[in-house]
């Protein structure tokens, strides 16, 4: 699934103009929050499919909270 999320992050633009620092930050937040988020998936025995859970912890890094809300 980490591999699969990171893919999908290498596809957008959010790193552009970030120094090495703010980079790594930005890296390391993604990685703990998929590494959370696939934690409690599994230990909610993967009620979720495989494919939502990717889609919703990428929209939930790249959008916030607000990455919850259903698109139409």
């Amino acid at each position: 699934m980490i591999n699969k999320v990171k893919e999908s992050y290498i596809n957008t633009s959010i790193f552009e103009g970030l120094d090495k620092h703010r980079l790594n930050i930005a890296i390391n937040y993604m990685h703990n929050t998929t590494l959370s988020l696939y934690k409690a998936w599994v230990n909610d025995n993967k009620v979720i499919s495989f494919d939502e859970i990717v889609e919703l912890n990428y929209n939930l890094v790249i959008n916030g909270l607000s990455g919850l809300t259903k698109k139409d």
